[in-house]
């Protein structure tokens, strides 16, 4: 048990440092969690402006939306407003019209 305890002793000594292999590797460990991180924050912030795109363009979709509505009724006011005044005008050239007959007849 001696010899064997010495032997490994003797193998440790031989044997490189392994410290700085591992201090590389907790390095490119932490290198590596930060750029993840940093894609990460990325992609939240891309999400984020895509969402605010998102409601904006929605809004926007809304309000031409409603709009598009009133232009409708608005159009339909001025149809029904054209028809009278045409309906108003017969109405005129109708009363001239008789006006003029009545006189004719005399």
């Amino acid at each position: 048990a001696k010899a064997a305890k010495q032997l490994l002793q003797q193998e440790m000594q031989r044997a490189p440092d392994p410290a700085p292999e591992i201090q590389a590797l907790k390095m490119e460990v932490e290198r590596v969690k930060k750029e993840a991180d940093e894609r990460q924050a990325a992609s939240d912030n891309r999400l984020l402006e895509l969402h605010d795109k998102l409601r904006w363009y929605s809004q926007g979709q809304q309000i031409l939306d409603s709009t598009r509505e009133q232009l409708k009724q608005a159009l339909a006011q001025l149809r029904e407003l054209k028809t009278e005044n045409a309906a108003m005008k017969t109405s005129r050239d109708g009363k001239k019209a008789a006006g003029k007959i009545r006189e004719l007849s005399k």
